[in-house]
């Protein structure tokens, strides 16, 4: 599909791609689209509707347009330090997390103890990938080579603030498609608006189908789901005022 090659040469098949591809994973970087697109989205519909109620907003002016692009791009900035920041701290927390397991498991006083720490750890994840008749013995096997935690308290790593600035940036270029409109049609608000929320649309079922076709489910179906769910969010955030 042609979509879906102009797609994989924008946001894929570039340097900045193979970057942020060593820091976050394709679920990460798919979930920082979605959200940094609704942003725009959330803009641009809510001056839709705005304009569909009222004679003054079709003829703004070309400053107006202007405002809305660089709140619309200064709040996707926002949300990308926000959820960079948050990704960093989170990497942080889960490594003191996993050395707290492993402290306290080969702190057991008996191997029934370390086991059943290991079980209460790993139950949900060793449910969704081993049979239940294997599961005991998986984590007998597990009890026995744990290794043990860092000496050191756990602290934000190269990579974590590599991944940071990876949100930051998936974020950024994901909205330039979204933003163009409204800068090549800003002399006429209305229709840069429509445009720019129709290529929002259409961004968020891209990445749906990519979603599906990355998780194994029907790439069309849930290119669907993905813009539908984008478009009823976005309008439940401008009814709630955001």
């Amino acid at each position: 599909m042609k979509i879906n090659r102009l797609y994989d040469k924008f946001f894929k098949n570039n340097l900045v791609a193979r970057f942020t591809d060593k820091y976050i994973d394709p679920i990460d970087s798919l979930t920082e689209i979605f959200f940094s697109v609704m942003i725009v989205l959330i803009f641009t519909l809510a001056y839709n509707i705005i304009a569909s109620t009222t004679l003054a907003l079709p003829n703004a002016s070309e400053d107006r347009t202007l405002k809305i692009l660089i709140g619309a791009l200064g709040a996707v900035i926002a949300w990308g330090i926000i959820d960079g920041v948050i990704y960093a701290v989170l990497s942080l927390f889960e490594r003191e997390e996993m050395n707290r397991f492993l402290s306290d498991a080969l702190a057991a006083e008996s191997e029934q103890e370390r086991v059943e720490i290991v079980e209460q750890e790993l139950d949900e994840l060793l449910a969704q990938i081993v049979r239940e008749d294997q599961k005991v013995e998986v984590i007998h096997a597990i009890s026995q080579r744990l290794k043990a935690p860092q000496g050191k308290l756990a602290q934000i790593t190269k990579d974590d603030l590599l991944a940071g600035v990876s949100h930051l940036i998936i974020a950024v270029i994901t909205v330039i498609p979204s933003l163009l409109p409204l800068l090549i049609f800003s002399h006429n608000s209305l229709l840069a608006i429509r445009i720019s929320t129709g290529v929002s649309i259409l961004i968020l079922f891209i990445t749906g189908m990519r979603w599906g076709k990355y998780t194994g489910v029907s790439p069309f179906r849930t290119g669907f789901i993905i813009a539908l769910v984008a478009i009823l969010l976005s309008f439940l955030a401008i009814l709630l005022g955001g």
